[in-house]
C-alpha cells in the first residue's frame, strides 16, 4: 500500500509497506522506486508506514506498528523508530510534520473504546478537543505555519462531521445536504 507521497528536489519519496514471506506488513518507503524498509521495534510483528515528510536532508515518516495494539511511531533518516509518547494502548496513523527542529504528528488513540484525536509535538501529546455530543473523533493530516492545523472528523452514533481545529480550536465543515457522514483527510497552508 502506498498512503503519502513528497518530492524534495528532483526525489520523490512515497511510504507505504509491503507484506513479507511471513504475511506480515513491512513498513517502509520508496525512493525513486527503491523500497527502504524501516526497523519496527523491539516487540513489534508488523507496521505500517502512512505519511512522509521530507525537511532539508532528512527524511521522516510517520506510521505504527503492532504489538498487541497498533502503537504510533516515527522514523528519522531510516533511523530507530520512535514511539509517541503519552499514547497508553491502540494508537492510529499519526500524520507528521516538520517545522524548523520541531517534529509535529496527529493521529487517534482508543481510551476505553472511543477514538480521542490528538496533536503532537516534540513529545508532548494534547488531545484535541470534541464539542458537546461527539462521542469520537479523529485526525489524518497536520500542517504547521502561523499556526498548527489539524483535519479530521468527530461524530456519534448518526452522524460524522469533517473538520479541522487550528491551534486546537475546533471549526466544523459542512456537510453537503443529504449527507451525514464525512471526513477531512488532508490539509495544507499556503502562507
Amino acid at each position: 500500500d502506498a498512503w503519502s507521497i513528497a518530492v524534495a528536489d528532483t526525489s520523490v519519496y512515497v511510504a507505504g509497506s509491503c507484506v513479507n514471506s511471513n504475511s506480515d506488513l513491512v513498513p517502509g518507503y520508496w525512493k525513486d522506486g527503491i523500497w527502504i524498509p524501516l526497523a519496527l521495534p523491539v516487540g513489534a510483528t508488523e507496521g505500517e508506514a502512512g505519511h512522509i515528510v521530507v525537511a532539508g536532508e532528512e527524511v521522516y515518516v510517520a506510521g505504527y506498528c503492532y504489538n498487541s495494539d497498533g502503537v504510533p511511531y516515527y522514523w528519522k533518516d531510516d533511523d530507530t523508530p520512535v514511539q509517541l509518547p503519552g499514547i497508553a494502548g491502540y494508537g492510529l496513523f499519526p500524520s507528521i510534520a516538520v517545522a524548523g527542529e520541531e517534529v509535529y504528528a496527529a493521529g487517534y488513540y482508543r481510551d476505553n473504546g472511543t477514538d480521542i484525536p490528538y496533536s503532537w509535538k516534540d513529545g508532548t501529546k494534547t488531545d484535541l478537543a470534541l464539542p458537546a455530543g461527539a462521542t469520537y473523533g479523529g485526525t489524518s493530516s497536520i500542517a504547521v505555519a502561523d499556526a498548527v492545523y489539524v483535519a479530521g472528523w468527530y461524530g456519534d452514533s448518526g452522524t460524522e462531521v469533517p473538520c479541522y481545529w487550528k491551534n486546537g480550536a475546533l471549526t466544523p465543515l459542512a456537510l453537503p445536504a443529504g449527507t451525514t457522514y464525512g471526513s477531512a483527510w488532508s490539509i495544507a497552508v499556503i502562507e
